[in-house]
């Protein structure tokens, strides 16, 4: 599923993306316990993902595709339920890669929620 466009809404930018995949080589994104986040968050047993957020007591900031079909956006709308210090935005038309999609957008969510 890698060289898949299934990560991005908007298909023009779909040769763009592909290229972009194409150019990190061959890795194929093994998750060792050292990349994970402090360890608290392994890929393949997360734990209780609300919880670590809400113990980790400051603003969070959830960005998320719309039209994410891996990750439905129902599941951001239940993380900001779960969360009272998340701040949620969702960018519409875009996927899971709405970073790739919309960069203007989503860095200009980043900086006002940083601000």
């Amino acid at each position: 599923m890698r060289n898949s466009t299934i990560f991005v809404w908007d298909l023009d930018r779909a040769p763009a993306y592909l290229e972009l995949l194409e150019s990190l080589g061959s890795d194929t994104g093994d998750w060792s316990e050292e990349r994970s986040i402090n360890r608290l968050v392994h890929p393949w047993c997360p734990g209780d993902p609300e919880q670590i957020l809400r113990d980790f007591g400051e603003p969070i900031l959830i960005l998320h595709g719309e039209k994410d079909m891996g990750f439905p956006v129902q599941l951001a709308h239940r993380l900001h339920a779960a969360l009272p210090t998340s701040e949620l935005a969702v960018l519409p038309r875009t996927a899971h890669t709405c970073h790739f999609e919309k960069p203007e957008v989503w860095s200009g969510h980043i900086g006002r929620f940083l601000d």
